[in-house]
């Protein structure tokens, strides 16, 4: 029987490496990472829907993971010097 090897995980785009970076700072700082409409404070952005949609696509490359409650934490490992 073979198994699969897993799918390399995609580089982190600029953009998605400034969030990362932030959740961090934020982070050490609050000890809970931000709310969606902080982090569309943060970068400018008009909309919540859009942090929500970076928050996803660094979950979705395995840098965030839900909790028990369906909150959002940093995964194990997951530093700003990840591809």
């Amino acid at each position: 029987m073979t198994t699969k090897a897993p799918k390399p995980t995609p580089p982190l785009t600029e953009l998605q490496r400034h969030v990362l970076d932030y959740l961090h700072v934020f982070l050490a700082l609050n000890d809970c990472l931000p709310p969606a409409a902080n982090i569309a404070r943060e970068f400018g952005w008009s909309s919540a829907n859009s942090a929500r949609m970076h928050l996803v696509a660094l979950e979705k490359k395995g840098l965030l993971k839900r909790n028990e409650l369906g909150g959002l934490m940093l995964a194990r490992g997951a530093s700003t010097w990840t591809n």
